[in-house]
């Protein structure tokens, strides 16, 4: 059998103010970012691994080379370093448009890049090259690698085609493990977070806290009530320390937004939604945001259980 623990770098810079900066390769992490990477060290310890890749990228190996230091060979790959995302934005109106342009006169989707930059197929593909080979391996291997990779790993693993793709969330110097066995994948966990979830850096409380849960409420009523026949409220918005960070948290600015839900009978998990956790226990998701003091709260779900009641006391029911 072979054991992957799939790792995301630490925090750059440029994660820290929320910038997509791709492929360039001389983008280090910065001073949280390397006690990020100093806490997965200690989480990881005594796991005897085989072998530990990397991508190329100085963010990734600088990551690696903090986890596990001189006790194994670091193998780079330049089949793993982040997708290269150019010099216009590929979610951006512009390019969206352009995109259509040029498909409709017949080229094929696989050959359309936007300039200076790799398409998603570019990526699957050379994501996919590596995972080919790397199912050859056994024992437990470490891939050090960006969250973009992370993702389409994880994807070409639960064997989904591209347009199946699950949104999965990874948080810097993160964790996902995944099995391989008899010629199929399995997940164990994504995006374990837990050895960094005590460096949250400072709350500034928001003014009028009653006024933003009641806000919170109808907001969340509003929105996804028809997916759910209970639903329930907690963290920072119920506790009245409901604000902004000093720095970016889990690529959050502000606290985030915690409902617990029971879904209606026949409903599911909508597509669009990002997976944020996934473990034996628990499954997260990212389901949206509230727009509050001109900043994006982030909506996190997860289903409704006792055991989730007793843990996160106080909580409000509003459905």
């Amino acid at each position: 059998m072979l054991r992957v623990y799939l790792i995301r770098h630490g925090e750059t810079s440029f994660n820290e103010a929320g910038i997509d900066t791709g492929q360039p390769p001389d983008t280090p992490i910065n001073d949280y970012g390397i006690m990020q990477s100093k806490r997965l060290a200690n989480k990881l310890k005594g796991i005897g691994f085989d072998k530990v890749f990397s991508s190329t990228c100085d963010r990734a190996i600088q990551t690696s080379q903090i986890v596990f230091g001189d006790q194994i060979d670091l193998v780079k790959d330049n089949r793993l370093r982040e997708h290269e995302v150019g010099e216009i934005s590929q979610s951006s109106e512009a390019w969206i448009n352009e995109y259509k342009r040029i498909l409709s006169t017949g080229v094929s989707k696989y050959e359309i890049r936007p300039f200076g930059s790799e398409n998603i197929w570019d990526l699957i593909s050379r994501v996919s090259s590596f995972i080919n080979e790397l199912i050859n391996e056994t024992g437990t291997v470490a891939i050090v690698a960006h969250a973009g990779v992370n993702n389409v790993f994880i994807n070409l693993a639960l064997k989904r085609e591209k347009d199946k793709f699950v949104k999965i969330e990874q948080d810097n110097a993160c964790v996902n493990i995944l099995e391989y066995a008899e010629g199929n994948w399995s997940v164990v966990t994504i995006n374990d977070s837990s050895h960094i979830s005590d460096m949250k850096p400072k709350l500034a409380a928001y003014d009028n806290q009653d006024e933003i849960k009641s806000a919170v409420k109808e907001e969340i009523l509003l929105r996804f009530s028809r997916f759910f026949d209970k639903i329930i409220i907690f963290g920072d918005v119920v506790t009245g320390n409901f604000g902004v960070y000093d720095r970016r948290y889990k690529n959050n600015v502000g606290s985030a937004i915690n409902i617990a839900a029971r879904f209606s009978r026949g409903i599911s998990p909508p597509e669009d939604w990002s997976l944020l956790e996934y473990n034996e226990s628990v499954t997260r998701y990212r389901i949206g945001h509230v727009l509050i003091n001109n900043i994006k709260h982030r909506i996190n779900f997860v289903e409704l259980s006792s055991a989730l009641l007793e843990d996160n006391k106080p909580f409000e029911e509003i459905k």
